[in-house]
């Protein structure tokens, strides 16, 4: 249902102001009165129709999503200030003079001015929520209380003889009107009369006002989207009111929108199609027409009370019901723009509710959670297979790496509350020595979390820790670095091996390090995973064969034995020996200082690279699964060397054979297989533990 808007009467009334004033600079002495009420008379229909062509241009282009970006508080404040703006409304229809009434200042004033009038409008608007109370149909509410106080005031008029005029003269009635003809639109228009330079609008004027209706507009039709619970197409609501206001002033008139007040109150009455609109629009066109002034037999008391009820259902529903929709800073913001407009007006309070609800989500933004995880060396390990002492080793020194992973948006507020917090842990652990920290989980940050990071890294050095950070985005790095973070620090991956794991093993690698008698820090290597070059030759195979059977605990002429039976590859950098969900006819047998093969899982994660299973630095069987069970494979494995790598490849048929030729050997085989399957097993569960995370509580999982 449409009706006139508050911010269209500002956008007007600036247009005259600003034709009057310029009138006034024109030539000496202005223009005459004569011309500057031509000009402003035209000036209403052509501003609607640039208006109205702006319109239909943001609703095209879909410029009105901007709007959904507001939060629903600042919505529900919005359609809380207008039914505030009805309900103030109503007090002034009863006002004989017509001025403003203050609320609630000028009540009393009024009430002295017209007591009867005011009690009837307020015994009017009661009585419709009293029906609403006693659950009423709402076509009974919509119709029942106007009907009887329309009847009951005429009757008493006929019935006690009241002079008319008196009651017009006493603020019963409107002052009488006379009849007009609807081509008066027209007629009152003199073109030849109009100052033709002063037409158009003054840029800021128009600029300025037509943003704030645009932005009205928008949240009109976001409010019924909000009141009636129906689904709008904004841009195509507000498309079509400019083709419809374009026609409009091309008529003489001037602009019309959505009416969120007449709509929720159409859907109350129990409309649910476009009849009611077309009625009320066929019922608008013919009192226009007709020329009869229709005031001229409606009471005050009546078009007060209708307002009146109109405004305190809106108010009730926005300020007292929806409070269990936004919550109690959702609900300061709904009371701050409510009280902003009754105090500056309506469209202040639009802004005044959007700095408030930015308040308001600044303050939630700075006390976000951002630790997803916090977990020691106990808990977490790299995928790195190490030799049976270096296990040792870190077992024993494993309260001195750490891992901490962080998630969500990075600020100001919630980096000072982690300093704060890992400043705190570090006073009391003083085993701690390396600190890594993984932002695959971070969605953003700004360069005040940066500067925080660098800071905390300039008093982790302090006290001999060591931080390394790893999954950074190029944005953050480029900060970090350019706040003093020193770049080895900062650890990258690739289409092999993830960044945690590269930092992980750092880590590892400098405790083995230090713990081995090393002298200070060791500086930080430019890869923990270098090679020598290896190719295919004669006369590395006996040192391949020499390798795989102290790694099998078997002899080498039965790995020789084997040997002869399979064949020989090389594989480069990248390369996928086995891939995750097919079915491989051979065993591919990888061996240190020859081949690096990397073990991944894929668990369907939307970002980053698969899982590591395992960075293998001893013997590696490629899908065990799939040669000695005929399964799937269920991991994917590919060569990560810098250098080719060498690999031998056992047929199904020659593992087969094995079974019953050398039962020794092939049970070494079962065991290495079933190691690793468990190894798999172990990744798999330490990376559900850090993607479950924990919270503010430490070593989360180190209990």
């Amino acid at each position: 249902i449409p009706s006139a808007d508050i911010s269209v009467t500002l956008f007007y009334a600036t247009i005259v102001q600003d034709i009057v004033r310029s009138a006034a600079r024109v030539v000496e002495g202005g223009l005459t009165q004569e011309t500057v009420a031509a000009t402003a008379t035209l000036a209403l229909p052509f501003n609607t129709i640039l208006l109205s062509a702006v319109f239909y241009w943001v609703g095209s282009k879909k410029a009105t999503v901007a709007v959904s970006y507001l939060p629903y508080p600042v919505v529900a404040g919005f359609l809380g200030s207008i039914g505030f703006a009805i309900f103030a409304g109503s007090f002034a229809i009863l006002s004989t003079t017509g001025a403003v009434v203050a609320i609630p200042a000028g009540l009393p004033e009024l009430a002295s001015e017209v007591p009867w009038q005011l009690l009837c409008a307020i015994a009017m608007a009661l009585s419709s929520l009293l029906l609403r109370v006693c659950r009423f149909s709402a076509q009974f509410i919509a119709i029942a209380p106007l009907g009887v106080a329309l009847a009951s005031f005429w009757l008493s008029v006929l019935a006690f003889g009241a002079d008319v005029e008196v009651l017009r003269a006493t603020g019963w009635l409107f002052p009488a009107v006379a009849d007009q003809p609807f081509w008066e639109v027209w007629t009152v228009q003199k073109p030849t009369a109009v100052h033709w330079p002063l037409l158009f609008p003054h840029p800021s004027t128009f600029l300025g006002l037509g943003m704030v209706l645009i932005l009205s507009l928008t949240l009109r039709i976001a409010g019924i989207e909000g009141s009636t619970g129906i689904a709008l197409d904004v841009d195509e609501e507000v498309k079509v009111t400019g083709v419809s206001n374009v026609a409009v002033g091309f008529l003489g008139c001037v602009i019309g929108s959505h009416s969120p007040g007449l709509t929720t109150f159409n859907q109350a009455a129990g409309s649910k199609c476009v009849r009611t609109a077309l009625v009320t629009a066929v019922l608008q066109l013919s009192l226009w027409f007709s020329g009869v002034p229709a005031m001229n037999f409606f009471p005050r008391f009546l078009l007060a009370g209708i307002l009146m009820n109109l405004g305190l259902v809106m108010l009730l529903e926005w300020m007292w019901v929806a409070r269990h929709k936004v919550g109690k800073c959702g609900l300061l913001v709904i009371y701050a723009q409510v009280a902003s407009s009754a105090i500056l007006g309506l469209l202040p309070s639009v802004l005044i509710g959007v700095a408030v609800a930015c308040a308001t989500a600044q303050a939630q933004l700075m006390s976000l959670n951002i630790l997803k995880f916090h977990v020691s060396g106990k808990s977490v390990s790299s995928a790195l297979q190490r030799s049976a002492a270096q296990q040792k080793m870190l077992t024993y020194h494993q309260d001195q790496i750490e891992a901490l992973g962080l998630e969500g948006h990075l600020g100001e507020g919630p980096m000072v509350k982690f300093s704060t917090y890992l400043q705190a842990y570090i006073k009391e652990n003083t085993h701690v020595r390396y600190l890594l920290f993984d932002f695959s989980f971070v969605q953003g940050t700004n360069p005040s979390a940066c500067a925080l990071l660098a800071k905390l890294d300039k008093t982790l050095e302090d006290r001999c820790i060591h931080a390394v950070f790893a999954n950074v985005q190029e944005d953050m790095a480029r900060r970090l670095i350019s706040f003093g973070v020193a770049g080895q620090k900062i650890f990258k991956g690739d289409d092999t091996i993830r960044s945690f794991q590269r930092a992980l093993t750092h880590c590892e690698d400098m405790v083995l390090s230090s713990s081995s008698g090393a002298d200070g820090w060791p500086e930080i290597p430019k890869s923990t995973l270098t090679r020598r070059p290896v190719k295919l030759s004669e006369d590395l195979i006996p040192e391949f064969i020499a390798r795989l059977a102290a790694g099998l605990q078997s002899s080498a002429s039965q790995v020789a034995a084997l040997a002869a039976k399979g064949e020989w590859t090389c594989r480069s950098r990248g390369a996928t020996l086995v891939r995750q969900g097919t079915r491989a006819n051979a065993l591919l047998i990888g061996v240190p200082d020859f081949s690096e093969i990397v073990e991944r899982i894929d668990v369907g994660e939307s970002y980053g690279a698969s899982h590591e299973i395992a960075i293998d630095r001893s013997i590696v069987l490629c899908a065990p699964e799939c040669a000695l069970h005929d399964e799937l494979a269920r991991t994917t494995f590919s060569c990560s060397s810098k250098t080719e790598s060498i690999v031998l490849v056992i047929s199904k048929e020659t593992l087969r054979e094995l079974r019953n030729t050398d039962v020794d050997l092939f049970s070494e085989i079962s065991a290495v297989a079933a190691r690793q399957i468990l190894r798999r097993c172990d990744a798999l569960s330490q990376a559900v533990e850090l993607n479950k995370g924990g919270g503010w509580r430490g070593a989360t999982f180190d209990r």
